[in-house]
């Protein structure tokens, strides 16, 4: 498990800028650039020396391709700046919650905006001064930084460090939380880059923030250590807001030793919280995609001073993985907290360039990184050419297993058939309870999906704020009532590769887990997906164990706008688009129900970290919900199949796409024949495959082979 130990408290002297004096004398004044102020410093003229110094920083040109190059932003005065306007008028975000300044003015202690002193604002005032050129928004950021450092005053963070002070999400959070202190640093270094210029600012305000910003870097460095030691996702973040601030403030003479240890962070970062598959152990899908994001431009920053062996082989797996787990559609699952990103937004062109790998040169060639809407390589027919990736699996066949995430799709264009199952760890943070749960796309519409979940807090009204973490809300199985849980002694994550089956071939595809329920139900899940001819799937459930009969529940979790009839227990999933998804039972009672918005509590083991057995608790609704990091969760249908069976239960579904237009009798003909042996299941495939699977599956195992067709 990753080290759980707080960060080091900090002492006044390792951060406190006393004088201004003190301030200008940490500059580097051998540089040429401040030949002015070392002059005046020592005719101990500071007034002059710090205008001196203002007029460099005013002037000076940054290097970091990390800041916004507003030159090559054309201003559109006629555009509108809502969020903007409203910190004019006195209505705040933060992201979570609003706020109405009363006439006093802020309440920076009791507001109800945890991320106040993040200056969650600070870009949409940003971009409202650029395009309309009014001053009054350059002053807010002014103003707002100066308020906010009259609130707290740097003396006061002596004695702290990043995790102490935190209330709730519906108050200020602490200055030095670990994750609003570099957020800040950030958004302040993107607001000077553009307002320094601006006759509206003074020389002797600009001098008061960067030497608040100067204190607070200090601050910042004694905390990274610690995140980094944790592998937690707010490192990467750290390591690339530092690399900024290296260059903002790099008359600095410190500023070398910030970017040589953040450096270090970075190499040692990149190697130790990925696995070797380039699956970040906190295995949150959306904070891992943004790890991965952040870890492209931090590497871009820092390019000048990785050695390529350092970074290279790690860097490419982290991008290779979250390219081979993205859904046709272009979006990453949303496995844990957080929505899954845009594949788009992932793929950051400066940094992947660095890597030299071919055929991610070739895909940012025609994708235009961030910039383009889907990769160009998931095309909607295999009529219009792309540079596709070297590989349909992920993992890649005959690669180590460690994160636990496996996806198989038929092919690389948006109508793809594509599934995605969670077998491995935990993770170190963020979890859902969703081992073995799976998301499914194909001919274009997202259909079996992830719950993921609201933002925590939000104050507006009508916001129905969830988790949506426990484990009956996703594409899991139920025993007895009981969804999954994580025990106390779980592992959050692993030393060595993972033992699920996972095997592809020309026609195939197989993976195999497990989830065992004890010590609350002693009985065993294993889940097991096989993709046919790379066309449908069957989804096979092992339910075994000490007792002799559970009543068992299947569910999936449907998308919104996917619209759900039944025809006996077969159910048709129908998209928007015209295409559907067929789940059919072969064999058993299994009876499926639709949930659509369930408000009623629900018991649930899946939120304790604690020892068991123990008690469930009682979550605030049950099944039929979605989220997407808004205010609110989202009624979407799910189907659960329920079925009160003798153990040990095989349950097996055929899960079959259809393209739109397809009729019904397009089913594939699964035929089956039961011995002492198991059951054979006969998988008709496409004709280029030249032949039927044959599939024997019993409690204990499974076998897969083909057998010819006589012509071929």
């Amino acid at each position: 498990m990753a080290e759980k130990s707080a960060p080091p408290i900090v002492k006044a002297a390792e951060f406190l800028i006393p004088e201004r004096e003190t301030l200008l004398h940490a500059l580097d004044l051998d540089l040429p650039a401040l030949r002015e102020v070392k002059e005046a410093l020592a005719a101990d003229d500071v007034k002059r020396a710090a205008t001196a110094y203002i007029q460099v920083f005013r002037t000076k040109k940054l290097h970091s391709p990390l800041f916004r190059d507003w030159a090559q932003t054309k201003r559109d005065p006629a555009r509108g700046h809502k969020i903007a306007t409203g910190c004019l008028e006195g209505h705040l975000i933060d992201g979570y919650n609003v706020y109405d300044v009363p006439a006093s003015g802020i309440d920076w202690y009791k507001a109800p905006l945890f991320c106040l002193p993040r200056f969650p604002i600070f870009p949409y005032l940003l971009e409202a001064a650029w395009h309309t050129a009014d001053p009054r928004y350059v002053r807010f950021i002014i103003d707002h930084s100066l308020e906010y450092m009259n609130a707290y005053p740097i003396a006061d963070f002596a004695g702290k460090n990043g995790t102490m002070g935190y209330v709730d999400h519906y108050t200020v959070g602490p200055p030095t939380w670990w994750c609003l202190l570099p957020n800040r640093l950030e958004q302040w270094a993107h607001a000077l880059a553009l307002v320094r210029s601006w006759d509206v600012v003074t020389d002797e305000e600009l001098l008061q923030i960067l030497q608040r910003m100067v204190q607070e870097i200090r601050f910042l460095m004694t905390q990274v250590q610690h995140w980094v030691n944790r592998r937690h996702n707010v490192a990467g973040f750290m390591i690339r807001v530092i690399a900024i601030l290296g260059d903002l403030l790099s008359e600095f003479a410190e500023s070398r030793d910030w970017l040589a240890r953040d450096l270090g962070w970075f190499v040692e970062y990149v190697q130790d919280a990925i696995y070797p598959d380039g699956l970040f152990k906190e295995l949150t899908l959306g904070y891992s995609s943004s790890l991965v994001s952040q870890t492209l431009r931090a590497l871009h920053a820092l390019s000048d001073q990785v050695p390529a062996a350092e970074y290279r082989d790690r860097s490419i797996e982290m991008t290779t993985a979250m390219i081979g787990l993205a859904k046709p559609t272009g979006r990453v699952p949303s496995f844990g907290d957080a929505f899954g990103r845009a594949l788009t937004t992932v793929l950051y062109g400066p940094g992947i360039s660095l890597l030299h790998e071919p055929w991610l040169d070739a895909l940012l060639a025609v994708t235009g990184g961030d910039e383009a809407e889907h990769p160009a390589w998931m095309k909607a027919t295999a009529s219009q050419p792309g540079p596709e990736p070297p590989f349909l699996t992920w993992p890649r066949p005959g690669q180590e297993v460690w994160g636990g995430y496996y996806a198989m799709r038929s092919d690389w264009s948006k109508l793809a058939s594509y599934l995605m199952i969670d077998g491995g760890p935990w993770g170190t943070t963020h979890q859902h309870c969703d081992r073995l749960s799976f998301v499914l796309t194909a001919y274009g519409a997202d259909f079996i999906t992830d719950p993921c979940n609201t933002l925590y807090a939000n104050n507006e009204p009508g916001a129905f704020i969830s988790m949506c973490n426990a484990g009956f809300m996703h594409n899991t199985v139920t025993v007895d009532g009981v969804d999954e849980f994580i025990r106390d002694d779980t592992s959050w994550q692993v030393d060595k590769p993972l033992d699920n089956l996972w095997r592809e071939q020309e026609d195939a595809v197989f993976f195999a887990g497990s989830f065992d329920f004890r010590p609350v139900k002693p009985v065993r899940w294993e889940r097991r997906i096989l993709f046919a001819g790379r066309e449908y799937w069957l989804l096979q459930d092992v339910i075994a164990g000490d007792q002799d009969a559970a009543a068992i529940e299947q569910n999936f979790q449907f998308e919104e706008d996917i619209e759900i009839t039944f025809d006996g227990s077969i159910t048709v999933a129908a998209a928007p688009n015209g295409a559907r998804l067929v789940i059919k039972p072969l064999g058993g009672e299994l009876t499926p129900r639709l949930s659509i918005g369930e408000r009623e509590p629900r018991l649930t083991w899946s939120t304790q970290y604690q020892p068991y057995p123990g008690q469930p608790t009682e979550f605030a609704h049950g099944r039929g919900w979605i989220a997407r990091v808004t205010k609110s969760i989202i009624p979407a249908p799910a189907v659960t199949y329920s079925v009160q069976a003798e153990l040990p239960a095989v349950l097996t579904l055929a899960i079959v796409p259809l393209a739109p237009g397809e009729e019904m009798p397009r089913m594939p003909r699964i035929t089956a024949e039961t011995n002492e042996k198991g059951t054979t299941w006969h998988l008709p495939v496409g004709e280029k495959t030249g032949g039927d699977l044959h599939w024997q599956t019993s409690p204990a195992s499974c076998r897969l082979w083909r057998k010819e067709s006589k012509s071929g």
